[in-house]
C-alpha cells in the first residue's frame, strides 16, 4: 500500500507527492474527468510516478528552497509565472500541480506510460510479407521518444522550466514527455 507523503511548501526530504488524492479528486471532478474506474491504491500509486516523473523529466528555473535535501522540484527560490509574477518561495504553482493531475491520469490508465521500457533490439526497423516489403524510417532514436506527447503538460510547465531543461528537443508545439 503506498502512503503520499505530499510536499507541503517546507521542502519536505521525504514527499513522494506533488498532489493529494483529494486535490487530484477535485481537480478531475472540476474537469468532468472521470477516475471511478480506478482504487485509491491505483490512484496514490500514479499520483507517486506522476511526481517522480515531473521530478526526473525537466529542470526548472530558481533553486529548490532546501538545497538537495528536498525531493520535490518545487517549493523554489526565483521563479515567476507566465505573466512574470514571483512565485513566493513557499509556494506549489497550481500549474505544476495541475500538471501532475494530467499525468497521473496517463499513469492510471497505463502504468509505467511516461517511463517507458524501450529495447533497441525489438524495434522493427523493416518488415516483408512475402515480395513486399516495407523499410521504416528511424524515427524515435532516443527511448524518450517513446513516452506520451502532452501538450498540456507543456502549456502548464514552460514558465518554470530552465532553458536546459526541455526534454527532449521540442517536437513541433509540444514537449515530448
Amino acid at each position: 500500500m503506498v502512503t503520499l507523503t505530499v510536499e507541503d511548501g517546507t521542502g519536505r526530504s521525504d514527499a513522494n507527492a506533488i498532489v493529494s488524492l483529494a486535490f487530484l479528486k477535485t481537480y478531475c471532478g472540476d474537469r468532468g474527468k472521470d477516475i471511478s474506474a480506478y482504487s485509491d491504491e491505483q490512484l496514490n500509486e500514479a499520483i507517486v510516478r506522476a511526481s517522480r516523473f515531473l521530478v526526473d523529466a525537466f529542470i526548472y528555473d530558481g533553486q529548490k528552497i532546501n538545497r538537495r535535501l528536498q525531493t520535490m522540484p518545487f517549493p523554489r527560490y526565483a521563479v515567476t509565472d507566465r505573466e512574470g509574477w514571483p512565485v513566493l518561495p513557499n509556494e506549489i504553482p497550481y500549474e505544476y500541480q495541475y500538471a501532475c493531475c494530467e499525468v497521473t491520469l496517463v499513469e492510471a490508465a497505463t502504468p509505467f506510460a511516461m517511463s517507458p521500457v524501450v529495447t533497441q533490439s525489438d524495434i522493427i526497423r523493416s518488415e516483408a510479407i512475402g515480395p513486399i516489403r516495407v523499410d521504416y524510417a528511424l524515427l524515435f532514436t532516443d527511448p524518450s521518444d517513446y513516452r506520451p506527447v502532452l501538450a498540456v503538460v507543456q502549456d502548464l510547465l514552460w514558465p518554470f522550466l530552465s532553458s536546459k531543461g526541455l526534454p527532449n528537443r521540442l517536437s513541433g508545439d509540444a514537449i515530448r514527455v
